[in-house]
């Protein structure tokens, strides 16, 4: 059954996420990403960059590894990006 579930985003520049295999994110909102998912799809590690407007974090990744999720306002005056990290085949 598709659904559309909350994930709570951690204040971190890497973190990870357990999502249903073939879930599609939506949106970030607040300190959350939405995505629809598959309740009935096993669950896999998914990994993501937050990066803030004055971030000087580097990402040690090239570019055609990292899909741009959206960006979102998850702390007070702080803008933020999402960047999922994808595994090219």
């Amino acid at each position: 059954m598709l659904i559309i579930h909350r994930y709570d985003v951690p204040e971190s520049t890497r973190f990870s996420l357990d999502l249903p295999v073939g879930a599609k994110i939506l949106t970030p909102v607040g300190t959350y990403i939405w995505a629809l998912v598959d309740t009935e799809a096993t669950s896999t590690e998914t990994h993501y960059f937050l990066l803030t407007d004055d971030s000087t974090a580097p990402i040690n990744e090239p570019m055609e590894n990292l899909n741009y999720i959206g960006g979102f306002n998850p702390y007070g005056n702080v803008y933020a990006h999402i960047f999922e990290l994808i595994k090219k085949k």
